[in-house]
């Protein structure tokens, strides 16, 4: 690899690098590459250099029929260049390679779009880099004037070039922010607006000429994209991240004003767009249906700005928005007869698409709510009228077994008129939600209750029709999609009128009390409750079932938002329904808490965890319910004891029995626990489970170690054993922290055995055999160990080997899992490294001695995690977390040992000097086991005492040793964080700087060796600089 490259080879490697036969073969091409070519960016580089490297581009072409290559490499290392080393380039080079790139364009014309993209885009970082430095730069049209005197191919290359630059100067990248906003600033007061009239008047020459060749069509639109770029500038600093989305407004200045109000502008616009060819999709409707959502967005973002605009401009768009309401929502019920006959897919099966169009829809209807709320009234009491009328038809076919003749096309009736109405219900629901509370008037407030009325009539009407239907005349997709929209609307309804300024929709509640006589947000409530809570009965139906799951879950979602608010929560507390809720909560006409009832869907398992987490929520509403408390675990305590005799040899309940009801209620356990709060909650369930139910958790594992069942009782053991809002904690007097470690050391010894003795089968199920319980493992191990309620020195002295046993096991399964897998799980690595963190915090240092294999795998993994990046840096930020804590350990025992051997010194002159000691004389901690026993002081004078209290003074701490005894470690770890701070670009810096003064006072002389090295692998007119920077650390 030390042999100069050649530009033949070069040519090779670059081909074998962006068409490889085989992955190996491109990593061989890359790394020759980039040691020939280095960025001098992310390593040490060499200085090597390409053969021939100066040759001409003529040249290379004669060489080789095919240089696409070659130059995407070159094209795409220059920017890799410039972006990261610009500064250090003379003013001659800058100015240089812009005339050479801009030229080299020009020049090849031919070249394959992407790569004529690519240089137009480091034509355009050189430009914005070297703009507030080079006067040169700043004539951009001037330079670009030369593409426009020729031919069309020209001219439009000329036009992409302006628009990466546009593009790029609205880019704010990670470093330089303010030189960055300092040449933006200056693009837009100099260049944007000269820039955007000068692709003004070429889209009307390109119009008068009236060509009609393809070239002619791109040259348009070339053109527009570039006016398009200009006015989705960030003309007041107010975009700060990348991104592609549009603004949603334009930002022009006042100067530009006088290009807007030019006659003829806008006719210019509508001019081109009616020269552009037709596309195939106009043709039928069919083919655009997917343009609906784009259509709602453009008439969404320009109803917003009304507030801006002209009175005259803004009656004539709200005559726009009736007449768009009323189209969209004849769309939305002609669309159910194509979904009925199968022509188009059905919108309601996507929830997310939906919601998002409704509340663009919401707000475009609320422009002129009296005259377009009013069309969708009429609308919604004409299909109220036609579904009233199909319902005494079908009353009259039903109460019978089997369906009688004609029950088919009243059946199919009945479906369109209730998925033409669940549409209006989501409509008349939207608009509800899409109230601004301090924005509202007393008309639009009217509007919203007549929509309420309408919608409660209606819901009433379904309720009894319900009540007395036959499954043969009813749809279980049409009830999923029926019931989902009452509850889309009860959401609504909750989000704008039921909370702490419901005083405020007093024309809402009027006309709630006049039509059916509801008065207060209780009252709502209540109904609302009560008619949800069929939701979660079952009708039995095995072909309804995938329905039923799906309107649970939804249903659960709702009961949770209702009780997730502090007055509405309370609010529930005191409803009938409610009660009656709580005391007969595990009824068995919910089928969702059926042990024997699964699905494969994963929410919907979660549904017995939502449950009880919003009862949970409900019943600790109020403070003083210890004999409801009581009363709610009652149906538990029937079970749980039903089990006990089970696994005593007596009941009648079989081994499979038993795991279904466990699991089902460890799941129903852990959402209740989830929602305590506070001491005296959680005391009241501790002193309910323990000791009477924890035994079963522990018999369970034993019994099913492989099992999902274990996997649920962990969970709930990991809810159960989190102090967050320090709930757990005891008196001073009780012994309940301790007890409670304790029953938590035997779940995880007795589990951890089976983790440790399970093979992995296949690479494809080591999560699901094994590393997931693994991370559950970490995950109960860190919240105990960070809980505060238990004091682990008390398991020391007095032999309790609970803590031992947890960390033994903790241990093992560490070395269980390879470092490449603990740092590649995300979930298994936020584990991992949130326990290392808690065990770095004070009981590592407390240990007597750590395996050396151990330490070498944390400090490995440790290390591995840093690099890996992700949006919330959390695993980083937990790992340079634990380094500081090890390193800031090992320097003040270092610089305590200093001070007791050699008296006061000066702080400076202490970080100064060395802090080594001397291992070979000192006596290590490792064999002093004294240090993890209780020893009686009566059998010990007062000079033994002494001497013995000096020689624990003087003993050299097992991991100070370590650490000195393995430089290496210290090396690698500063390399990895050195490097991660001065490359990347990251949200955790200060994080990841916090390990590295530590690191370097222990290892002071690898710093400078390495800083060295580091600066003399820069380029020349850098290393000075950099060298200055790194000695004032």
């Amino acid at each position: 690899m030390t042999q100069p490259l050649d530009l033949r080879s070069l040519e090779q490697y670059c081909e074998t690098l962006y068409n490889p036969p085989n992955p190996s073969s491109r990593i061989q091409a890359e790394n020759i590459l980039n040691y020939h070519c280095p960025t001098f960016s992310a390593g040490f580089g060499t200085n090597s250099s390409v053969s021939a490297g100066s040759g001409s581009a003529d040249a290379a072409s004669s060489h080789s029929p095919n240089i696409n290559s070659p130059i995407e490499f070159a094209t795409s290392r220059l920017k890799t260049l410039v972006d990261d080393h610009f500064a250090a380039f003379t003013a001659a080079e800058q100015h240089g390679l812009r005339s050479f790139v801009l030229q080299y364009l020009y020049q090849n014309l031919e070249l394959p779009p992407f790569i004529l993209a690519a240089q137009a885009q480091l034509f355009s970082v050189i430009t914005k880099l070297g703009w507030i430095e080079n006067q040169e730069f700043r004539p951009l049209l001037d330079h670009i004037q030369v593409f426009f005197q020729q031919g069309v191919g020209h001219r439009i290359l000329g036009i992409r070039i302006l628009t990466a630059v546009t593009t790029e100067m609205n880019i704010s990248g990670p470093r330089n922010v303010v030189k960055h906003r300092k040449s933006a600033v200056g693009f837009r007061d100099t260049q944007l607006l000269p820039i955007f009239q000068s692709a003004l008047s070429m889209l009307q020459s390109v119009l008068q000429s009236q060509l009609a060749d393809p070239d002619s069509e791109k040259l348009k639109e070339a053109i527009l994209l570039l006016m398009k770029s200009c006015l989705s500038f960030d003309f007041i600093g107010t975009s700060y991240e990348e991104s592609s989305d549009d603004i949603g407004s334009v930002q022009v200045p006042a100067g530009w004003r006088v290009v807007f109000e030019q006659p003829g502008y806008l006719d210019v616009l509508w001019e081109c767009w009616k020269s552009f060819s037709s596309p195939v999709s106009v043709l039928h409707r069919a083919f655009i249906r997917g343009s609906v959502l784009y259509l709602l967005t453009f008439w969404n973002k320009t109803v917003s700005s009304l507030s801006s605009a002209k009175q005259e401009t803004e009656h004539f768009i709200e005559s726009i928005t009736v007449n768009l309401s009323r189209a969209y929502l004849n769309s939305r019920l002609d669309c159910v007869h194509a979904v009925m006959d199968g022509e188009a897919d059905d919108p309601l099966e996507s929830e997310e698409t939906l919601l998002l169009s409704l509340d663009m829809f919401a707000n475009i209807v609320r422009t002129k709510y009296t005259v377009s709320g009013r069309i969708i009234v009429d609308k919604f009491k004409d299909l109220s009228l036609k579904y009233r009328d199909l319902i005494q038809r079908a009353s009259a076919l039903s109460g019978t077994t089997s369906p009688p003749i004609g029950a088919s096309d009243v059946k199919e009736s009945l479906m369109v008129i209730e998925m033409q109405l669940t549409w209006m219900v989501y409509i008349m629901s939207a608009c509800i939600g899409a109230r601004v509370m301090y924005q509202s008037t007393s008309e639009q407030d009217h509007m919203d209750g007549e929509f309420a009325c309408e919608v409660l009539g209606f819901i009433h009407q379904l309720q009894v029709w319900t009540a007395q239907r036959s499954l043969y005349l009813a749809s279980a997709d049409a009830h999923l999609y029926i019931q989902s929209s009452i509850i889309y609307f009860y959401t609504q309804f909750r989000s704008s009128y039921i909370g702490e300024d419901s005083s405020k929709a007093v024309k809402v509640y009027t006309q709630l009390s006049e039509r059916w006589g509801l008065n207060t947000p209780n009252q709502v409530l209540d109904v609302i409750l009560s008619s949800s809570l069929g939701n979660l009965r079952s009708s039995g139906d095995l072909s309804w079932r995938k329905q039923e799951d799906q309107l649970v879950l939804r249903t659960l979602k709702l009961f949770m938002n209702l009780s997730a608010g502090y007055s509405s929560v309370k609010y529930i507390r005191k409803l009938d329904t409610t009660k009656a809720l709580l005391k007969n909560h595990n009824s068995s006409e919910f089928r969702f808490l059926d042990p024997k009832r699964k699905s494969s869907d994963t929410d919907v398992g979660r549904c017995r965890t939502m449950y009880y987490t919003t009862l949970s929520r409900i019943l600790f509403a109020e403070d003083n319910i210890d004999a409801e408390f009581w009363r709610f675990v009652k149906p538990w305590e029937v079970t749980l004891n039903q089990i006990t005799l089970a696994f005593g040899g007596k009941g009648g309940l079989g081994e499979e029995d038993i795991r279904l009801i466990l699991l089902g209620l460890f799941k129903d356990l852990r959402g209740f626990v989830t929602s305590i709060s506070n001491r005296r909650q959680f005391n009241l369930f501790y002193e309910w489970f323990y000791p009477s139910y924890t035994p079963i958790a522990l018999r369970a594992i034993e019994i099913w170690p492989q099992n999902e069942l274990s996997i649920a009782i962990l969970r709930f053991w990991n809810e159960f054993a989190t102090n967050k809002s320090s709930r757990v904690t005891f008196d001073s007097s009780s012994p309940n922290g301790i007890l409670l470690f304790r029953e938590t050391s035997n779940i995880l010894y007795t589990y951890g055995q089976s983790l440790l003795s399970r093979p992995i089968t296949s690479e494809s199920t080591r999560w699901s055999e094994k590393y997931k319980g693994i991370m559950l493992y970490f995950n109960i191990m860190s919240v105990s160990l960070s809980g505060k309620y238990a004091n682990f020195g008390v398991f020391k002295l007095y032999g309790d080997k609970a803590l031992d046993r947890v960390l033994e096991i903790f241990f093992q399964l560490m070395l269980a899992v390879p470092v490449d897998d603990m740092v590649s799980f995300p979930k298994l690595a936020l584990s991992y490294f949130s326990v290392i963190d808690v065990f770095a915090t004070d009981h590592m240092i407390g240990m007597p001695s750590m395996p050396h294999p151990v330490l070498g795998y944390i400090f490995r993994a440790l290390g591995e995690a840093i690099p890996i990046y992700s949006p919330e840096a959390n695993t980083s930020t937990m790992a340079c977390s634990a380094i500081d804590k090890i390193v800031t350990f090992v320097l003040n025992w270092l610089i305590k040992n200093k001070v007791r051997k050699q008296g006061d010194l000066d702080i400076d002159e202490m970080l100064d000097a060395s802090l080594e000691v001397d291992l070979s004389s000192s006596t290590s901690s490792t064999h002093n086991q004294h240090r993890g026993n209780v020893e009686l002081t009566s059998g010990f004078s007062s000079n033994d005492l002494l001497a013995k209290q000096s020689q624990d003074q003087y003993e050299t701490h097992w991991l100070v040793e370590y650490v000195l005894s393995n430089k290496d470690v210290l090396s690698y770890l500063f390399v990895v964080l050195f490097q991660v701070v001065v490359f990347e670009n990251r949200s955790n810096y200060w994080s990841l700087s916090r390990p590295l003064l530590g690191l370097i006072l222990l290892n002071r002389a690898f710093f400078a060796e390495y800083t060295e090295n580091f600066v003399r692998a820069q380029l020349p007119d850098r290393q000075d600089q950099l060298r200055q920077a790194i000695s004032m650390t």
